[in-house]
């Protein structure tokens, strides 16, 4: 099983917030379980990021001021030598960054 059906489970996974911290060099990942309400329900943080960039997505309802619930589309893993590059894709941006240590996975 990948990281992204660990954290999907096989239903649309709902995105909270997105935190890149780059002086911890950490990116945490907030997962809602239903998007009607805004209770919590995994939190999903990679540790030791590295060669991180990001492209964000214009989107009308966004620039207009519209609270947007964005979802999960992908999270793509890629093996290398010595660490992993991740594609976290949702509906307004895209992010693309390498780490040595292995994504942390709480329920809460």
């Amino acid at each position: 099983m990948n990281l992204e059906e660990k954290i999907t489970r096989g239903i649309v996974s709902y995105i909270s917030s997105i935190e890149h911290d780059p002086a911890q060099r950490r990116i945490t990942i907030k997962f809602l379980k239903d998007p009607e309400e805004n209770h919590i329900d995994r939190i999903l943080t990679f540790s030791g990021v590295e060669d991180f960039s990001e492209e964000e997505f214009e989107d009308e309802d966004v620039e207009a001021g519209v609270n947007v619930i964005v979802s999960l589309i992908g999270l793509d893993e890629y093996p290398e030598a010595e660490s992993v590059q991740y594609v976290v894709h949702t509906e307004l941006r895209e992010m693309i960054f390498r780490t040595k240590e292995k994504p942390q996975i709480e329920d809460v």
